[in-house]
């Protein structure tokens, strides 16, 4: 009896403490858009909508709701359908706005596309910066596939294709999971939050990991009931690869390590030992093998240089992390960073001294008061954009337009001006993004909102939520770009809480609509 108590006592905190975590989260999105939406708009435009919105509320409300639901209802039951729609609609917007990104992405493509002259450079990014090496690889071989360029558009479509799947996949969860209901509220909320942000379609690898940790959570709820040893073999090959391309990924595992401990300590019983240990052991060597493979080759490939000796240290990220914004790197001492005052390379055996004492020093000057007033800024930075970061990014700009009849159309012109960052309309379409984004952190609040015992996966996927904020606001956060990998949780879990309030015995209408 004891035990329960205790292990209900835990469960009651973890969801206290995301519950206000999820209201802290609303405020900053909801407060976003008066702050920083709003101003880069038409007012004309937003006054219309507003109106439109409370005319049609006041006067329809009754009968618009049922019907809404059924319409989706509806389109939900063609949903292959809809996707191949959303798919010629991804490919149209790669075709008459296809883009090279500034930054990081603007090097892989350089690299990437190099004639084999050049493929011996001594370029030290992927020493630097690993987990860009396997996308490397990929955009290489696609390169010796369709040529430099036609490279842009293809990663485009492979993009798209890639988010289309992770939404198919995460839908097909929840069906698993709770039937045909929960899986209508997460597709369309993967749709509206994820499917209809063409910014990604570009040359990121965000949609990869969207995919492969959807992917990932899919085959591991498939196959718990399911005999066989070798799949989780697989799984462990997948995680790797994941794991190789975005590094917080590891947080899916320790929730997993978490979980199985907790498990173990609160309901043994119920635990099969022996089938434990041996998915445990192949899920495990699956890892060892996937990593072992990639930084085999990594370190024997003659393409660029990787040397692992100037991978940056985490102490970097969490100097970082403590700068005003979370990821101001100006305000980063020459001292830590990578390239001294005379422009040599600096190993990370060299620079974690330096880093840990950096460190010290920016919480001695922050004080408690400072650092919880940092953290809470921080925590707005990477919750409050609906876009997802790309406000922050702001990477697309028109002179790296790939030049081509139909990027050069006025069409072409039209489809940018909504949705580049700057340009004439991107306010209008920044308000919908927004507005959708809100709408699915208030599915946390409503799935925090009470305590319930929930199921184990759901448990996980807490754990899992909690991680990913814990982690945020230690390391780097300056943007909302970093809870893209993380999509799947928040999105079943602000599911669940729409399923939820849908099966409340008081919402006859909505339940009538929907069965």
């Amino acid at each position: 009896m004891r035990m329960q108590h205790i292990d209900s006592g835990i469960k009651r905190i973890l969801f206290f403490l995301l519950f206000l975590l999820s209201f802290y989260w609303l405020f900053w999105s909801v407060r976003y858009i008066f702050s920083d939406v709003l101003p880069s708009m038409s007012h004309t435009f937003f006054l219309s909508l507003l109106v439109l919105g409370i005319v049609s509320g006041i006067i329809f409300y009754k009968s618009l709701k049922p019907l809404v639901i059924k319409i989706f209802k509806l389109l939900y039951t063609y949903r292959y359908f809809v996707i191949g729609i959303l798919f010629i609609g991804q490919i149209v917007i790669s075709v008459f706005a296809q883009c090279l990104p500034n930054g990081d992405a603007s090097i892989l493509y350089k690299v990437a596309t190099a004639p084999p002259t050049h493929s011996g450079s001594s370029i030290r990014y992927f020493s630097l910066f690993p987990n860009n090496f396997l996308i490397f690889i990929t955009f290489k071989i696609l390169n010796g596939i369709v040529t430099a360029p036609h490279l842009i558009l293809t990663v485009s479509i492979l993009n798209a294709l890639l988010i289309d799947g992770g939404i198919l996949l995460l839908t097909g969860l929840a069906e698993h999971l709770k039937g045909e209901k929960l899986a209508q509220i997460v597709f369309w909320e993967s749709i509206f939050l994820f499917g209809l942000q063409p910014h990604f379609l570009s040359f990121y690898s965000d949609p990869a990991t969207f995919f492969l940790m959807t992917l990932l959570c899919y085959l591991v709820i498939i196959n718990l009931d399911k005999a066989g040893i070798f799949r989780w073999f697989a799984i462990g090959l997948l995680f790797s690869i994941a794991y190789k391309i975005r590094v917080p990924i590891f947080i899916y595992l320790i929730a997993l390590i978490l979980l199985i401990i907790y498990r173990l300590i609160f309901y043994k019983k119920q635990v099969n030992l022996k089938r434990l240990f041996i998915r445990s052991l192949f899920l495990l060597l699956g890892m060892i093998t996937m990593t072992f493979a990639i930084n085999f080759y990594a370190e024997n490939q003659k393409f660029v240089e990787y040397d692992e000796k100037y991978t940056m240290s985490p102490w970097f990220f969490v100097d970082l992390g403590l700068t005003a914004t979370g990821a101001d790197h100006a305000t980063v001492s020459q001292d830590v960073k990578f390239l001294d005052a005379k422009g040599q390379f600096k190993s990370r055996s060299e620079l974690e001294p330096q880093l840990k004492e950096d460190v010290k020093k920016r919480f001695s000057r922050y004080g408690t008061l400072g650092l919880i007033k940092h953290q809470s800024t921080k925590f707005k930075i990477f919750t409050q954009d609906g876009s997802l970061g790309w406000t922050a990014e702001n990477v697309l700009k028109e002179q790296n337009i790939v030049k081509t009849k139909f990027t050069n159309s006025k069409f072409g012109q039209k489809i940018r001006s909504v949705f580049y960052v700057g340009n004439p309309h991107y306010g209008n379409y920044a308000l919908y993004l927004q507005v959708v984004w809100s709408i699915v952190i208030w599915g946390l609040v409503a799935y925090f909102k009470k305590f319930r015992q929930t199921s184990n996966f759901e448990f996980y996927l807490q754990i899992v939520l909690f991680g990913v904020i814990l982690y945020l606001s230690i390391f780097e956060a300056g943007r909302s770009r970093y809870l893209i990998q993380f999509l799947p949780a928040i999105i079943m879990l602000s599911s669940f809480g729409y399923f939820h309030y849908f099966d409340n015995p008081s919402n006859e209408i909505v339940k009538k609509a929907l069965y």
